[in-house]
C-alpha cells in the first residue's frame, strides 16, 4: 500500500479511537454523578422538612417527616406515572422521595 493510504487509515483508526475514548468518558462521568442503591444522599427541599411516603406515589401515606440536609441511604428506585422515586433509609425507617428531592451534595 501507498504511504497516502496508509497515512489516511492511521488518521481514519485514530479518529475513531478518540471518538470512543471522549464517548467513554462522557458514560463514565454521567454514571457517577446519578445516584445508585446503596449510595449516601442528601434530602433536599424547598422547606425545612421533607415527607416521606410508605409507597413510590403522591397518593402514599405519610411514613416519617425529616429535616432537609438530612443523610440517607438509597434502598430502591421505582419509577411511576413517569416520576422517579427513591427508598431511602433514614434513622427512623425507609420511605419513598421523589428524585429532585435527593442530592449527591449538602443543601
Amino acid at each position: 500500500m501507498s504511504k497516502k493510504v496508509l497515512f489516511g487509515l492511521w488518521l481514519f483508526t485514530g479518529s475513531v479511537a478518540l471518538v470512543l475514548l471522549a464517548t467513554t468518558i462522557g458514560l463514565a462521568v454521567q454514571a457517577r454523578s446519578q445516584s445508585s442503591h446503596g449510595d449516601t444522599v442528601y434530602l433536599t427541599g424547598q422547606g425545612k422538612l421533607v415527607v416521606l411516603l410508605n409507597q413510590p406515589t403522591r397518593s402514599g401515606i405519610v411514613a416519617s417527616i425529616v429535616e432537609r440536609g438530612t443523610v440517607v441511604t438509597l434502598v430502591d428506585l421505582a419509577v411511576e406515572n413517569d416520576q422517579t422515586w427513591y427508598q431511602v433509609r433514614t434513622d427512623s425507617g425507609l420511605g419513598w422521595v421523589q428524585a429532585d428531592h435527593i442530592s449527591l451534595t449538602p443543601p
